[in-house]
């Protein structure tokens, strides 16, 4: 009995509290340091020694169990790699951060959340209101750089011996790129070009205005691959 004469303890059985008061039954366990205590729901003696290897399973379990890294830590180990990649263009890792400051400044909330408190859904609707937002290329690589990060998460939590599962951002989908749609000067506004070229480039005008001609001529634009008999 403890000196409160709350609670009373079983010498036979170690991890089994009664609450006197009540009657009622609790489990007790010492996990990493720190006392575990729960309700066992019942005031039978027989019925909580069954619930109460339920229990101790449960909070052994719970013991080995790898909670699965913060998006914040992921982005840094993404920033690490990138950084240490010598295969990868000083220009393109400018345009990864690029991408991972975008999906920064439309999903903030994204870097307090553990990898699996992220869902699929969550990241379609965030995909979507994207799309409206920004050009197709920049979209697909946002995309693809939030599925990055989180595999480095991933990654790094397998490492650490936590429970493999499913990246969230993998449904997502890439958008077609659309191509500018390409807009030549009339014939007359073309003839105008020239001869401002010619005529106010100096010394170089009229070579200048010679080769934009030459250029844009139908014949110029023209050869014949060798044996195939097509024009390109």
């Amino acid at each position: 009995m403890s000196k409160d004469g709350k609670w009373r303890s079983f010498p036979k059985v170690p991890h089994l509290l009664q609450y006197v008061i009540s009657g009622n039954y609790f489990g007790k366990v010492k996990i990493n340091g720190r006392k575990v205590r729960k309700s066992l729901k019942t005031s039978v003696w027989s019925t909580a020694q069954l619930r109460l290897n339920d229990f101790l399973k449960e909070e052994r379990e719970n013991r080995s169990r790898v909670d699965p890294p913060k998006f914040s830590a992921a982005v840094d180990w993404f920033k690490q790699e990138l950084a240490n990649d010598t295969t990868i263009k000083s220009r393109s890792k400018e345009y990864r951060l690029l991408c991972l400051q975008k999906i920064q400044t439309t999903w903030p909330e994204l870097w307090l959340l553990r990898l699996d408190g992220i869902t699929a859904q969550a990241c379609k609707e965030w995909a979507a209101k994207l799309n409206e937002q920004i050009a197709s290329h920049y979209f697909n690589n946002t995309i693809g750089t939030l599925r990055q990060i989180i595999d480095v998460g991933l990654e790094a939590h397998k490492k650490a011996g936590g429970t493999a599962f499913a990246n969230p951002a993998a449904e997502l989908k890439h958008v077609r790129v659309r191509q500018k749609e390409l807009q030549l000067p009339e014939p007359s506004h073309f003839k105008g070009l020239v001869e401002n070229i010619r005529t106010g480039s100096g010394a170089w005008g009229g070579r200048v205005a010679d080769l934009v001609e030459f250029l844009a001529a139908p014949s110029s634009s023209k050869f014949r691959a060798e044996g195939s008999g097509m024009y390109v």
